[in-house]
C-alpha cells in the first residue's frame, strides 16, 4: 500500500508496518514513530480493526504524521524544539510549514497518505 522508501529533504527513509499488537509499538502506547537516526518511519498494519476503511484512513493519518517529524528532524528544527514555549504555533514554525508545505504534500501524495 505505501512505498518502501521515501526521500526526506535529502535522507531516504525506510516506511516499516508493524503488527497491530507488536510490542515495540505498544511498549509506549503508540501506533507508530519516526527513528532520525534509522531513518525508519514505522507504522501499525492496524489488522485488528474490524473497520478496514478506518484502519486504511488512520494509516495515512499517522504516516502524514511521522513524516511531519522527519521533516523537521531533516531541517534541524526537531532538535532543538524544547528551546522555545508552544513552538508549534510560534511564528518561525508557522513560516517553516507554509515554505514546506508544498514539499510535505508531494511527499504525502508520494506515499499514498493523502
Amino acid at each position: 500500500m505505501f512505498p518502501e522508501k521515501i526521500n526526506i529533504l535529502g535522507a531516504e527513509y525506510r516506511i516499516v508496518v508493524f503488527p497491530y499488537d507488536d510490542p515495540d509499538l505498544h511498549e509506549e502506547d503508540r501506533v507508530g514513530y519516526c527513528c532520525p537516526y534509522t531513518k525508519k518511519i514505522i507504522i501499525s498494519d492496524f489488522e485488528d480493526w474490524t473497520d478496514k476503511t478506518a484502519a486504511k484512513e488512520a494509516q495515512k493519518q499517522i504516516l502524514r504524521h511521522e513524516i511531519t517529524h522527519a521533516f523537521l528532524f531533516e531541517s534541524g528544527l526537531g532538535y532543538n524544539s524544547n528551546q522555545s514555549e508552544a513552538w508549534a504555533i510560534n511564528e518561525e514554525m508557522v513560516d517553516w510549514i507554509s515554505w514546506k508545505g508544498p514539499q510535505l504534500n508531494e511527499i504525502w501524495k508520494e506515499a499514498g497518505c493523502v
